[in-house]
C-alpha cells in the first residue's frame, strides 16, 4: 500500500499516522476499535483521526500499515489482576481497552464480588482464578490450568496484598510472616511464573503494584511497609534478569484513592484532613487517575521503561 494516506485535510502524513497509532495503542486493541470510534470517549481522546474523518472507512489500512502492525498490542493479550480495591480498577480499564482478563481472588467472597461485576462484560473476554499466591506449587498449577483453557498473560498486574497493623515491638511473628508472604513472596511467585510464559512468547510487561510506603513509612504498618519497599527492589531484579527477552518490570505505586475499601477513612474528618495536610494537591486521588499510566506501562510505548517506580499520589511523598 502506499505509505501515506490522504484526505481532505492536508495534515495525513506518516507523522500523523503514527501519532494516531500510538494514541490507539495506549487505549484499545484491533477488535474494539469500530466499537470505541463512535463515542465521545474516542473523538476527545483521538481528535486528529476524527477530523481526518478516517475513523471507519480507513481503518482496514491502517490495520495493514506496517508500522501500525509494530505498534499495536495484539488483541489476544491477557491480563493477570486481583479482584479487590484498586484491582477492580485495573481490570476495568483492560475490559475497555479490549483486552481479555484473568482476575484472580484467593477466597470465595471476593470471586463471587468479582462474578458479579465481571457479568458486565462478554464472558469470552473474562477468566477468574483462586489459588495462594504465595505457595509457589499452586501458583504453578493455577498458570498451567489457565494456559490450558488459553489464556496466557502477556501482561501481569501484581496486586494481591493483605494488610496488617501493628507496632513492629508488639507484633507477632505470624502476622509479619504473613504479610510478607502474600505482598512480596506472592509477587515474586507469580511473576516468575508468568515471566517464563512471557520468556517463551519473546515479550511481555509486568506491573508489580507498590504504595507510597514504597517510598516512605508510615506508623503501624511495618510489615506492609517492608513488603512494598521489597517490592520495587523485586521490580528492579526482575528488570535486570528478564530485559533478554523484551520483558519490562515495573513498579505502580498509588497513594491515597477514593475506594470502597477506604471509605471510613475518606469519613473520618481527622484522617481526611491529615491526608490533605500531608498530600500537596489537597485531595483524595479519584481511581480513574492511575489508568494512564496503568496503560502506559501495558503498552509499547513503555518497551524501553524498566525498573522504574511511578507514584500517583499527588505530590505526598515529594513533600517534607
Amino acid at each position: 500500500m502506499d505509505a501515506t494516506l490522504t484526505s481532505d485535510d492536508d495534515d495525513s502524513s506518516n507523522d500523523a499516522i503514527g501519532r494516531i497509532v500510538r494514541n490507539i495503542a495506549r487505549t484499545t486493541s484491533a477488535g474494539q476499535f469500530s466499537a470505541l470510534s463512535n463515542t465521545a470517549w474516542f473523538k476527545s481522546t483521538i481528535p486528529t483521526l476524527a477530523e481526518l474523518g478516517l475513523i471507519n472507512q480507513t481503518y482496514a489500512k491502517l490495520e495493514n500499515h506496517q508500522w501500525f502492525a509494530n505498534v499495536l498490542p495484539q488483541p489476544s493479550a491477557v491480563d493477570f489482576i486481583s479482584a479487590r480495591g484498586l484491582g477492580w480498577t485495573y481490570a476495568q480499564a483492560f475490559l475497555k481497552s479490549g483486552a481479555r482478563v484473568i482476575v484472580h481472588a484467593s477466597i470465595d467472597v471476593s470471586l463471587e464480588e468479582a462474578w458479579l461485576k465481571l457479568s458486565a462484560f462478554p464472558e469470552d473476554r473474562w477468566q477468574t482464578c483462586s489459588f495462594n499466591v504465595s505457595d509457589s506449587d499452586r501458583v504453578e498449577a493455577g498458570i498451567t490450568d489457565l494456559v490450558t483453557q488459553g489464556f496466557a498473560p502477556s501482561v501481569l498486574v501484581n496486586n494481591a496484598g493483605i494488610q496488617r497493623r501493628g507496632n513492629l515491638l508488639d507484633l507477632e511473628s505470624a502476622t509479619w510472616n504473613d504479610v510478607i508472604a502474600v505482598n512480596l513472596s506472592g509477587t515474586y511467585c507469580v511473576g516468575a511464573a508468568v515471566g517464563r510464559l512471557m520468556r517463551d512468547a519473546g515479550r511481555g510487561k509486568i506491573i508489580n503494584i507498590g504504595s507510597v510506603t514504597t517510598e516512605r513509612a508510615r506508623k503501624g504498618v511495618g510489615p506492609y511497609t517492608a513488603a512494598k519497599f521489597g517490592v520495587h527492589g523485586l521490580t528492579n531484579a526482575m528488570a535486570v534478569d528478564f530485559a533478554e527477552w523484551n520483558i519490562q518490570v515495573n513498579t505502580l505505586s498509588p497513594g491515597y484513592f477514593r475506594t470502597e475499601m477506604n471509605a471510613a477513612l475518606v469519613n473520618d474528618p481527622q484522617f481526611d484532613r491529615w491526608l490533605r495536610d500531608r498530600t500537596p494537591a489537597d485531595r483524595w486521588g479519584e481511581t480513574e487517575e492511575l489508568v494512564g499510566a496503568l496503560l502506559f506501562f501495558a503498552s509499547v510505548d513503555s518497551d524501553f521503561v524498566t525498573g522504574q517506580n511511578m507514584v500517583i499520589d499527588g505530590g505526598m511523598v515529594a513533600a517534607l
